[in-house]
């Protein structure tokens, strides 16, 4: 009977994940409140603000496999450097 608690807790959350998952999907469906996920910090950034990346000294890099080998990709067929 170790189980029996368990077994009610997981009940329990599965029900309340349905149920908000339920009341979700009406309001997407009923166009009522189609707001899922919301925004701490609104308009953060004003549209005047442009980022330098130099002055950050940004950099970026990744990396090109082959798709069913797996293997790096480093050659000049492949990989055009920009730098």
């Amino acid at each position: 009977m170790n189980t029996l608690p368990g077994l009610i807790m997981s009940v329990c959350v599965l029900l309340l994940f349905t149920a908000y998952s339920l009341t979700k999907l009406i309001h997407l469906l009923s166009r009522h409140n189609p707001l899922i996920a919301q925004a701490e910090l609104q308009n953060f950034y004003t549209s005047e603000y442009v980022a330098n990346f130099e002055e950050i000294d940004f950099k970026i890099a990744w990396g090109v496999e082959g798709y069913h080998d797996r293997i790096s990709r480093d050659d000049e067929e492949f990989v055009y450097w920009d730098v």
